[in-house]
């Protein structure tokens, strides 16, 4: 999977720094400006050959059709403008997802590290992105599972489409999830969790043996204040467990800290974390879920999975 760094630095370089109306004539002066071509257009959406070097170099934008309702002016209001900016990935392939988690951080890094510093929002999920919000333009890298795009939108549209999926969000659900007879089989099932585990979700672990285990994505946070940055966090319960077992002994507390858990005393508890930074790489992902793993056989005497119960609350 091809990705066009240089190319996609350079569009969002401009993108961000174009003054933006909104209008028809604004999507032909920026694509000139970035020299792109129009290849065809219809009533709503517009298409254009890009000079990235991938497999598919197309952009297309979108304009506001009165269809519903909805903030900006019918047939006048350009709602964004996206473009492609990675090869598309066969979904029969075996590198799916991988290749797109990894090409997703890699990018989304460089973006932030190069261009257009650190995010304003974070999305993770089946169909992750970050944005950068300017006073005319909202900047976001998106996966859509086989390939990326960069989209520049209408703030009045992302306000609107922002709104939309809060008035949809209807509560709290819970779904138990099978955690297999085997340490392989979970380590699978977590980790395909967690590649799709939306921003507001909660995983919940728990035995006779294990008090609380929860994984969730927070925002960083450096002196207890909110910093720049999204993470994903694993919190271990501290305090003794219902067997008697006090993670504080010193092995275990040697053996945790060896393998990368820090041990937290905040506001919100006592307990043992283990967190990478997100956008991550998928091997990071699945080094979080085996360090879960061998915390759970070494530290809790946990046999076998199956005496677990997951929980997913979304």
């Amino acid at each position: 999977m091809h990705v066009d760094t240089r190319g996609a630095i350079e569009i969002a370089r401009l993108g961000a720094r174009f003054d933006w109306r909104w209008t028809l004539e604004d999507v032909a002066r920026f694509c000139a400006a970035v020299g792109w071509h129009a290849s065809e257009q219809w009533d709503v959406f517009g298409r254009f050959v890009t000079n990235l070097s991938i497999d598919d170099p197309t952009a297309r934008f979108s304009v506001y059709e009165g269809e519903l309702d909805h903030p900006l002016i019918p047939g006048e209001t350009v709602e964004y403008l996206l473009a492609c900016v990675t090869d598309t990935v066969d979904d029969d392939d075996p590198a799916l997802p991988h290749i797109v988690i990894d090409a997703f951080a890699e990018l989304s890094h460089k973006l932030s590290s190069f261009t257009l510093g650190p995010p304003s929002s974070y999305r993770p999920g089946e169909m992750p992105c970050v944005s950068w919000e300017f006073p005319a333009v909202v900047a976001t890298l998106l996966s859509l599972r086989e390939f990326l795009v960069l989209k520049f939108e209408n703030p009045a549209y992302r306000e609107w489409i922002d709104q939309l999926d809060e008035d949809d969000h209807d509560g709290p659900e819970l779904e138990i999830l099978d955690p297999g007879t085997s340490w392989s089989s979970f380590s699978a099932t977590l980790s395909k969790t967690l590649v799709d585990l939306p921003s507001e979700a909660v995983i919940n672990v728990s035995s006779s043996n294990l008090r609380f285990l929860q994984i969730a994505y927070w925002h960083r946070e450096a002196d207890g204040q909110s910093a720049d940055g999204f993470e994903l966090r694993c919190n271990i319960d501290a305090d003794p467990s219902a067997d008697g077992r006090h993670l504080n002994r010193p092995e275990i507390a040697a053996g945790l800290a060896s393998s990368g858990w820090q041990r937290i005393e905040n506001r919100h508890g006592n307990f043992w974390r283990l967190q990478i930074d997100w956008p991550a790489r998928y091997d990071d992902i699945c080094a979080v879920v085996e360090k879960i793993g061998v915390a759970l056989r070494d530290y809790f005497n946990i046999e076998s999975p199956s005496q677990l119960q997951l929980e997913l609350i979304y």
